[in-house]
């Protein structure tokens, strides 16, 4: 039986460029020019694919659509043969399949509480997909007043066509608003699935200091 360890976190990803220590290694030009070349290519064929616009800052930082039509997603997760699963946060589950957004989502997954910020949020594959083939997927479960992050488990069929065999693991403290789920997911090396609560926008007052 996995070993779940809820807990509250905030996630911050940032893209820096340049030199951040004196022990940088420099890259040769050949080297610039080798991985330039490689994204270039890398970006043209993803662009191509999406037939979307590349964006790049003043940094050079590119930032490359890949699917186009997804209401609000959520997480994503790539599957062994390259197939990229995307959650959308209004309660479906999307296949992304040699660049192409498939026009149907995956069948057999949980019906959620679509309000405020809730519905489907994070997923993770299980350590032992390649032979279980499981997909972990938290969501607000519940109604409006009375609600909280639940985690189900399923199998995910070889066309990742359809969900099945769908059974809740998790369910935590119910509370009365529809804001701060949390809901990220991710296994620890021996196996422990972590999965981020929020606080429910109920305790702003007491996390002041008096």
């Amino acid at each position: 039986m996995r070993r779940l360890a809820p807990y509250a976190a905030f996630a911050v990803l940032a893209a820096c460029s340049g030199p951040s220590g004196d022990d940088e290694t420099t890259p040769t030009v050949a080297e610039t020019d080798a991985n330039t070349t490689a994204l270039d290519e890398a970006t043209e064929e993803v662009s191509e694919a999406a037939a979307l616009p590349t964006l790049e800052s003043k940094d050079g930082i590119r930032l490359v659509p890949v699917a186009d039509g997804l209401r609000f997603p959520w997480s994503m997760v790539f599957l062994p043969n390259g197939d990229m699963i995307i959650s959308e946060r209004e309660g479906q589950l999307r296949i992304m399949r040699e660049g192409v957004l498939l026009p149907d989502p995956i069948a057999g997954t949980p019906e959620a509480l679509v309000d405020g910020q809730g519905g489907y949020f994070g997923m993770v594959l299980d350590p032992d997909f390649a032979n279980n083939r499981r997909l972990y997927l938290s969501y607000a479960n519940g109604e409006v007043g009375a609600n909280t992050t639940a985690v189900v488990a399923g199998t995910l069929s070889d066309d990742a066509s359809e969900l099945t065999n769908v059974a809740e693991i998790f369910r935590g403290t119910e509370r009365e608003t529809s804001l701060h789920f949390g809901g990220r997911l991710a296994f620890l090396s021996d196996g422990t699935l972590l999965v981020t609560m929020g606080e429910g926008f109920r305790y702003m007052d007491e996390a002041e200091p008096s």
